[in-house]
């Protein structure tokens, strides 16, 4: 199950199916294991590896640790980890016998027609491998999964106690900017839908770019065509200018509904603060009455759009940067 970040508790958290877990000793998970046990004997770069833990309870809901030893406690507040403290969580993930659990255990007894919901779960990457363990409410506890997620969060408990927070998503995007919150609190998702051909128009090629965890994954999207998220490099020091854009625009007083020729949503999150956009030619909405914000829409679009893939191009329909489809003259 593929993690995103910021993304990821509500991911991880949602209804996830009935059907049989991994087999004991499945492939994948050995083959986590070993590449877990070579991080530890200094064979492997604690850079690749990222924990997000769903812990069950209001004092410890999410946990997510990142390579770069950047923690993110309960989406709450960040805090940072050093390298042994970071090795300290693999080797517990070893020692529980994390890789020797099935994924989603068989329901205990016969259910209700509602779905599932996950209320524990320990999730690792590791370069391109990642497996999650999850125990959802329909089945008997897992106490060795339990007792694991209970020491993770001890681990990090010292560190994350005097972890850096976010008054407002203001005052977030301000600390991403200059360095007081890491890149990887940062989550902005763009997305403009692909348009099929009408009578009076031809098709137009959408785009979704996630900036996650200090990454970015960019999706060219054509009607009707499937789609596949393309890891596309970004430096921390553009994802520092990206934030600074988004504070400068005002971009958490912009409304939550713009006029736009195309249709676009836009939601940036700094930690727990969170803001979300979504223009499009609203029936009723006087455009002439917010035209200071729809600018301040576009140059964020612009931006965003700035960052995609080099040496690919941007997708027919899709507005270059410095020139946004539906932007105002």
């Amino acid at each position: 199950m593929p993690f995103s970040r910021g993304l990821v508790v509500p991911i991880l958290l949602v209804l996830f199916s009935l059907a049989d877990g991994a087999a004991l000793g499945d492939e994948l998970a050995t083959r986590l294991k070993l590449q877990v046990n070579e991080v530890l004997a200094g064979q492997r770069p604690l850079a690749e590896v990222t924990l997000d833990v769903v812990g069950g309870r209001p004092d410890r809901r999410s946990l997510t640790v990142y390579g770069s030893g950047v923690g993110i406690w309960n989406r709450e507040k960040q805090f940072a980890l050093t390298p042994d403290e970071h090795k300290e969580l693999l080797k517990s993930l070893v020692a529980s016998g994390l890789f020797e659990m099935p994924e989603r255990p068989k329901p205990a007894r016969s259910v209700e027609m509602n779905p599932p919901v996950v209320v524990r779960a320990v999730g690792v990457k590791v370069g391109d491998l990642e497996r999650v363990v999850s125990q959802n409410d329909r089945v008997w506890a897992l106490p060795a999964l339990e007792t694991l997620v209970a020491d993770l969060f001890k681990l990090c408990g010292k560190a994350a106690s005097t972890g850096t927070g976010a008054s407002t998503l203001a005052d977030g995007l301000e600390k991403v900017a200059k360095g007081k919150l890491a890149p990887e609190t940062l989550l902005v998702v763009l997305n403009i839908p692909p348009v099929a051909a009408s009578a009076s128009a031809p098709a137009a090629n959408g785009v979704l770019a996630v900036l996650d965890g200090g990454a970015l994954k960019w999706t060219d999207q054509a009607p009707g065509k499937p789609a596949e998220a393309v890891p596309t490099p970004i430096s921390a020091e553009r994802l520092r200018s990206l934030a600074a854009l988004l504070a400068e625009a005002g971009f958490d007083k912009l409304p939550p509904n713009l006029y736009r020729e195309r249709y676009v949503d836009l939601r940036a999150n700094v930690l727990n603060r969170v803001h979300s956009i979504q223009a499009r030619k609203f029936a009723g909405l006087d455009s002439s009455k917010s035209l200071p914000q729809q600018k301040a829409l576009e140059k964020i679009i612009e931006a965003v759009l700035a960052l995609g893939p080099q040496g690919q191009g941007r997708p027919p329909g899709v507005p270059a940067a410095g020139k946004p489809e539906g932007a105002l003259p």
